[in-house]
């Protein structure tokens, strides 16, 4: 099984979320907010650039899409004030802990992607596999630096990020053994509380957010570095222990279908996507998404995600009483003729007719096209 750090967390926080979101693909249709900036500014890093307007058009909710929100004014000050200053961080960042003179780059990565072996106690024979992604990586002459980016709303206590430290460091020295990681750090930018004033324009009122950026270090930008020699081995372990056990857990949630609503965590400040379902509120279908395999009228083609609708609410309560994958639609299908198959579908599951019309409407597409492929290949034989 493979598990990422995100993944593992939510299987074990609450084990319903991790089924809706990993196994059937349901999807909230709007990000949170808080979490849009973290990622607009994860991609202004990663493409070197403070404009993000392409970034909030493609994800950003309704009303930051062709909109100056002030959600995209409150990134790009953010990344603003990091390339303004990125000498001075890269300074610190790179700094030879001997000597305190800056380390040679070697080779520098972003957004690398890695895998590593995680052991199992509870199956010995079959380790998970571990993925995370590092956000940038510089390979020096002493050893890796890794750096990961992080958004906060006030300055945070660095060391509650020990266990991604560690988890990044068991993950390097299991990929590349011969070559020591020498140091791990956190670059985290504070959002500001900025407000705009009465007697300025919009241009001015931008342009004082960033200037708020432009001075390293102060509180809105900090950097904190963990040498690897400071960090205990014993302590490492003990984590990676610990880490294989949460691993097992959420493996045998998973291998025995064992999800369930745990409503203190679905209700805490970080509250589940998903509560307003668990809750059954009225209408909240229209808030999803669901991965699914349907032909759509308006793009006139084959999509892999599709709107929910209201009976697809139902899948957290009775998963295998609800029809909402067109392929258990197609199987029927196959067999029986149209109106058949939906007399069955309502008689073997929970469904929409709007569903169901779909879903034919679907089939009825897939069809000519293998039919006008079987054609093609009649005539070139």
């Amino acid at each position: 099984m493979t598990f990422s750090h995100s993944k593992l967390e939510t299987c074990i926080n609450n084990p319903m979320d991790y089924f809706l979101l990993y196994k059937v693909g349901m999807k909230p249709k709007e990000a949170k907010k808080a979490f849009t900036i973290g990622s607009a500014m994860h991609w202004g890093f990663e493409h070197d650039t403070e404009d993000l307007t392409d970034w909030f058009n493609e994800n950003g909710t309704p009303d930051q899409k062709n909109e100056y929100s002030l959600e995209q004014k409150q990134a790009e000050a953010m990344c603003h004030g990091y390339f303004t200053n990125l000498d001075k961080i890269m300074d610190e960042v790179l700094k030879d802990e001997d000597t305190g003179k800056r380390l040679n780059v070697i080779e520098e990565f972003h957004e690398l992607e890695i895998k590593a072996s995680l052991p199992s106690y509870a199956h010995p024979d079959e380790p998970y596999d571990f993925m995370g992604i590092i956000d940038l990586l510089f390979l020096t002459e002493k050893g890796f630096v890794l750096i990961d980016y992080k958004s906060s709303s006030e300055i945070p206590d660095f060391t509650k990020y020990l266990d991604q430290i560690y988890r990044y460091i068991f993950m390097l020295e299991k990929n590349f053994p011969d070559c020591p990681v020498y140091k791990i750090g956190i670059i985290n930018l504070v959002k500001s509380k900025i407000r705009k004033a009465r007697n300025e324009n919009e241009e001015e009122f931008e342009m004082r957010w960033k200037k708020q950026y432009e001075t390293y270090p102060n509180h809105l930008i900090n950097v904190n570095m963990f040498p690897r020699f400071a960090l205990s081995s014993e302590k490492i372990q003990e984590y990676i222990v610990n880490l294989s056990r949460e691993a097992d857990l959420a493996d045998s949630i998973d291998r025995n279908n064992l999800y369930y609503v745990n409503y203190k965590n679905a209700t805490t400040p970080y509250k589940s996507d998903y509560l307003d379902i668990y809750n059954h509120e009225e209408n909240c279908f229209i808030d999803y998404t669901i991965k699914d395999k349907i032909y759509d009228e308006t793009l006139s083609k084959i999509v892999d995600r599709r709107d929910c609708v209201e009976s697809d609410m139902m899948i957290f309560e009775e998963p295998g009483r609800v029809l909402y994958r067109y392929e258990d639609f197609e199987k029927l299908r196959k067999e029986n003729t149209a109106d058949d198959t939906k007399s069955i579908c309502k008689n073997l599951y929970l469904v929409s007719d709007e569903l169901l019309d779909t879903y034919e409407k679907t089939y009825q597409f897939l069809q000519k096209a293998l039919t006008t492929i079987d054609n093609v290949s009649t005539i070139k034989n």
